[in-house]
């Protein structure tokens, strides 16, 4: 199974791609399609069917052989964590690494999911001091081939919420939490 957007990446993105799809899956209606051309034009779909004309200056991908679906969405996603198999605690691993080392760990993870299929993905945070937004820019200006992130940034919490952390060293969640207890407090985060 292939999906869609995955294969159109950066260098197709200025030109015409036609694909031709062996079996092509349309989720809104629970159907599937044979032999049908889908024709991508900057990065937008134009057309998809079975007698869609493929320009002559088009770039073909032949998938003839495979099924295509739309990209994935992933709604719950950290881009910018990643623990050891020798650690697995978040929160511990997550305040000892930098904001630029946890952006190249963001640009990774955006790359494994695009391979996986994925081309959208919702960060909830989690992710330093801004490493997704640093990362969601980085890929919006094309330096790899990336899915669409849309970012949370910075956690507003109330302290404690999701770590329990010591009352006398809050800064410990920092950078990853802008603590919040009050109405006031979530207004100024």
């Amino acid at each position: 199974v292939i999906s869609l957007l995955v294969i159109c990446g950066v260098d197709a993105m200025s030109q015409i791609t036609a694909i031709k799809a062996g079996k092509l899956l349309d989720p809104e209606s629970g159907t599937i399609a044979a032999n049908q051309i889908i024709l991508v034009e900057a990065g937008k779909i134009r057309a998809v069917g079975a007698g869609v004309p493929i320009p002559k200056d088009a770039n073909v991908i032949d998938l003839s052989n495979s099924t295509v679906l739309p990209g994935l969405f992933d709604a719950h996603s950290h881009l910018c964590q990643m623990t050891s198999p020798d650690n697995r605690d978040l929160f511990t691993t997550d305040i000892r690494q930098t904001t630029s080392y946890r952006a190249i760990i963001g640009v990774k993870s955006a790359r494994e999911y695009l391979d996986s299929g994925f081309t959208t993905v919702r960060d909830v945070g989690n992710n330093s001091n801004y490493a997704d937004t640093a990362v969601r820019q980085a890929l919006a200006n094309s330096l790899v081939p990336r899915p669409t992130i849309i970012n949370a940034g910075r956690i507003i919490a109330p302290f404690g919420g999701q770590y329990h952390l010591q009352p006398e060293r809050r800064e410990l969640g920092n950078p990853e939490y802008i603590f919040a207890d009050t109405r006031d407090e979530m207004v100024k985060a």
